[in-house]
C-alpha cells in the first residue's frame, strides 16, 4: 500500500506530525510506504527534518527523477511552471516509480485513531467516482476546460471535491500513455498547464467509460445543498455547512460512503469531536495555512 505526500519547505512540520500520529495509530504501518515528492533543492532540508524519526516506511522522491523516468534525461532547463502544474505532475508521475495503486494526500492531515490502512484502500479500490456540476470559481471552470482540451473530452463534471484522491495504476497508466501520443514531452506540458491532476484522471475515466459515477447532489438533502449554494461552493467544503441541526445526517452520510478521511476545518470542535467518534473516519484534513 502507498501513500503519496507532495511536499514543500513551509509544511515540513505538518509532515512530521503526519508521521508521528500515523506510526501512532496505523495497525499495519509496516506495510505502507509513504513517498514525498518533493523539488531537488528541499531534500537535504527535509532529510535533517526527519532524522530522529524511526521509521523504515519513508521513500524521498526527487521531482526530476520523476521526470527523467517519463522523458529520460533531457538537456533543456528545468522550467518552473505554475503552482497548480507543479502540484499536478508530482502527484500523476509518482505513479511511474510506484507502479501500483496509491493515495494520495496533502500535507495536512493528521491521524486521529487506530485503523488499518488495508481496511481505507480496499474501499477506495470499488469506490464510484463522485462528482458536481455546481462550480463557482474561475479557477474550477479553466481546469475543467484545459482537462477538456488536453483530453478532447468535454464534462459538465467537477471531481475535485474531496480531500484525498484514490488513483488505479491500471487507468492512470492508460491515461499517461494516451497523453504521450502527439506530445514529446508531457511533463513539461502539464507543467505548465492550470490543471488539477485529479481532475484530469477522472475526466479520462469517465471518457473512456473506467468507473462507476456518481453525482453527489444526489446524496444530500434539500437543506444541505440550499447551505453550500447560498455559501457559493460545493461538497468539497461540506465541513462548512455542518451544524447541530445536520451532524447526524452527516454522520450517516460518511458511514453510507464508507468515507475514513475528511475534512474537521471550519466546524465547531464538538462536531469535530463527534464525526471522530461516531464514524469510521480516522485521518483528518484541516487548514492551517
Amino acid at each position: 500500500m502507498n501513500i503519496v505526500i507532495p511536499t514543500y519547505y513551509r509544511h515540513f512540520d505538518y509532515n512530521i506530525n503526519f508521521i508521528n500520529s500515523f506510526n501512532k495509530y496505523c495497525l499495519d504501518k509496516d506495510k505502507v510506504n509513504i513517498y514525498f515528492i518533493l523539488d531537488s533543492f528541499e531534500i537535504e532540508d527535509f532529510n535533517d527534518k526527519i532524522k530522529d524519526i524511526k521509521t523504515n516506511n519513508i521513500i524521498i522522491l526527487n521531482l526530476i527523477e520523476l521526470r527523467n523516468l517519463l522523458i529520460g534525461d533531457e538537456k533543456e532547463s528545468w522550467v518552473t511552471g505554475n503552482k497548480f502544474g507543479h502540484q499536478s505532475v508530482k502527484k500523476l508521475f509518482a505513479s511511474l516509480y510506484i507502479k501500483d495503486d496509491y493515495l494520495v494526500l496533502d500535507s495536512e492531515n493528521l491521524c486521529l485513531k487506530e485503523f488499518y490502512m488495508k481496511d481505507i484502500f480496499n474501499g477506495l479500490k470499488t469506490k464510484p467516482l463522485l462528482s458536481t456540476i455546481n462550480l463557482y470559481q474561475d479557477t474550477q471552470l479553466k481546469v475543467q476546460e484545459n482537462c477538456a482540451t488536453i483530453l478532447t473530452y468535454l464534462t459538465d463534471k467537477w471531481y475535485f471535491i474531496k480531500s484525498y484522491w484514490f488513483y488505479e495504476y491500471n487507468i492512470v497508466n492508460q491515461m499517461i500513455t494516451y497523453l504521450r501520443e502527439g506530445r514529446d514531452n508531457i511533463f513539461t506540458y502539464l507543467k505548465n498547464q492550470v490543471i488539477f491532476e485529479y481532475q484530469l484522471y477522472c475526466q479520462f475515466a469517465e471518457q473512456h467509460e473506467l468507473k462507476e459515477i456518481i453525482e453527489v447532489e444526489e446524496l444530500l438533502t434539500f437543506d444541505i445543498n440550499k447551505l453550500l449554494y447560498e455559501k457559493k461552493c460545493n461538497f468539497e467544503h461540506i465541513c462548512s455547512a455542518i451544524n447541530d441541526d445536520n451532524i447526524d445526517w452527516y454522520c450517516e452520510l460518511l458511514n453510507k460512503l464508507d468515507e475514513r478521511i475528511v475534512r474537521l476545518h471550519w466546524m465547531d470542535e464538538k462536531h469535530k469531536d463527534y464525526i471522530i467518534n461516531n464514524t469510521n473516519v480516522c485521518i483528518g484534513t484541516f487548514h492551517w495555512d
